[in-house]
């Protein structure tokens, strides 16, 4: 197996109640192998939340899951090396 990459960032360290948030998923995997991404965000007052994602890099195909549960949706104009996320605080 490759070595996949894979980096993801959100577009601030501090998010307000009902403000949107977004999630980049920068990737690459020369294999085509599928993978598990997993990320935990901690709140200002120390409670975090996961989110884990299952994908196969070189398809494109990435999708979020949350918990707890919260809404991650993809934006269109995803790439073969790109995919980005919108959720509310």
């Amino acid at each position: 197996m490759a070595n996949p990459t894979v980096t993801a960032s959100l577009n601030k360290t501090a998010f307000a109640p009902g403000e949107l948030m977004t999630l980049t998923v920068d990737h690459a995997d020369t294999d085509r192998a599928a993978i598990t991404i997993s990320i935990t965000v901690t709140d200002s007052t120390g409670a975090t939340g996961t989110a884990t994602a299952n994908a196969v890099i070189d398809q494109g195909t990435v999708a979020v899951v949350s918990s707890p549960a919260r809404t991650w949706v993809a934006q269109s104009g995803a790439t073969i090396g790109r995919t980005v996320f919108t959720a509310t605080a």
